[in-house]
């Protein structure tokens, strides 16, 4: 097998994992360094693989993840966000509203999203994806505009 091969297999087992696991406190640094490669080769094959960086992908986890459980317990939603690897509540709310375009309290209000189907819900996450990724690409460009000569 090709050094290529061998990369993409771990990355591919770590996707994998990820969809269990994404709870975890893990940075991407130490995901690139547990599975023996570069920041930039792991972000690279991880896009290559999934369509998505990798912060995009943890956070959409963390947050159906989220959803599901605002929807069908009655845990603290400070709990929730804990559960679901945010550390920082109002971290949680503000991805959770752009998200789904209201709170956590109204999420569960309305019954998991009111009259929205699952694929409206769907079609909601994966729009803020889209912003996300739209929204730290004018980030990384203003910032590159603003650096000192």
């Amino acid at each position: 097998l090709t050094d290529l091969a061998v990369s993409l297999e771990r990355v591919r087992v770590y996707v994998q994992e990820m969809d269990r696991a994404f709870w975890q406190r893990d940075s991407m640094d130490e995901v690139a360094r547990r599975l023996r490669m570069s920041r930039r080769r792991f972000s690279a094959l991880f896009r290559e693989l999934t369509g998505q960086s990798w912060l995009v992908r943890l956070h959409q986890l963390r947050l159906r993840h989220a959803a599901n459980l605002l929807r069908t317990t009655s845990s603290p939603i400070k709990a929730i966000a804990f559960e679901c690897g945010y550390d920082d509540l109002s971290h949680f709310y503000r991805r959770f509203l752009r998200t789904y375009q209201t709170t956590p309290a109204a999420w569960r209000a309305q019954g998991g999203g009111g009259t929205q189907t699952g694929a409206q819900a769907a079609r909601i996450c994966r729009r803020s994806v889209k912003e996300l990724v739209s929204e730290a690409v004018i980030r990384s460009r203003s910032r590159a505009r603003v650096m000192p000569t």
